[in-house]
């Protein structure tokens, strides 16, 4: 069953410390995004727009008016839920993370096997998870995973 909406409270201590996985994950999935308005900052350094890609609030009647519009409003709730998610499949995957990560650090071939991942018009021309496989039965007590 799918969520309708996720609401969003960071604790005290991870305000103004950016956003958790949890924001991403939420969007990836279709689901309408309802953070609290600490969020707002960050989510518009990342280029997220507040009401076409989530809907914040910023206290408890506020919270409850915008749970009762969108659930009532199906339509709605799932274009905001929609946007959010092509945003995010567009630029903020881990693949996307994990090349920016690599290419800082001057590791260019990772970077674009990375980049490659990151994007969604292009086919993988290899089987990830035959390879995750493959490594995961050949792991050795002690060994670190290595996927290429």
């Amino acid at each position: 069953m799918r969520d309708f909406l996720y609401v969003n409270i960071q604790h005290e201590h991870a305000r103004d410390g950016g956003l958790s996985f949890r924001f991403f994950e939420t969007l990836a999935c279709k689901t309408l995004l309802v953070p609290h308005g600490d969020a707002r900052k960050p989510l518009t350094d990342l280029g997220f727009v507040e009401d076409e890609d989530y809907v914040a609030f910023d206290g408890t009647a506020e919270l409850r008016s915008k749970c009762e519009l969108y659930l009532a409003d199906e339509d709605k709730r799932q274009a905001i839920a929609e946007s959010g998610y092509r945003k995010v499949r567009a630029g903020h995957t881990l693949a996307r993370r994990f090349a920016d990560v690599f290419r800082a650090f001057g590791h260019h071939g990772p970077a674009n096997r990375y980049e490659l991942l990151s994007r969604t018009d292009v086919a993988i021309p290899f089987d990830a998870e035959e390879i995750l496989k493959e490594k995961v039965t050949t792991l050795q007590p002690g060994h670190a995973l290595g996927v290429p």
